[in-house]
């Protein structure tokens, strides 16, 4: 679907006439007509008019019907690593001093 015809579809969804496309544009009803043709080329500046009327990003508009991020996705999780060594005794106060300083004590081994 090319670019003018997503802007009809989201337009009609909308409820909206061309007349009051052609007011946020400040252009004659048959500029926006020829638009929504693919008779006139698009200018970025309007498509982004376009955009703010619609409250919606430039981005949707270009891969409507689909979003380009969706608004409510949940957050992904984060991310848990357990890491288990197995170490002599030495080596284990070795690491465990690297890993948390001076706060070894903290751990009561």
């Amino acid at each position: 679907m090319k670019i003018y015809e997503k802007i009809k579809e989201i337009r009609l969804q909308r409820a909206m006439n061309q007349q009051v496309l052609a007011d946020w544009l400040k252009l004659d009803v048959s500029a926006v007509s020829n638009i929504e043709k693919g008779k006139r080329d698009l200018r970025f500046c309007e498509l982004e008019k376009i955009a703010n009327l619609f409250e919606m990003p430039v981005v949707d508009i270009v891969t409507w019907p689909k979003k380009y991020v969706e608004q409510n996705q949940p957050p992904e999780p984060p991310v848990e690593a357990i890491l288990q060594l197995k170490l002599n005794e030495d080596k284990k106060k070795q690491i465990l001093q690297i890993v948390f300083g001076d706060n070894i004590e903290v751990l009561n081994l």
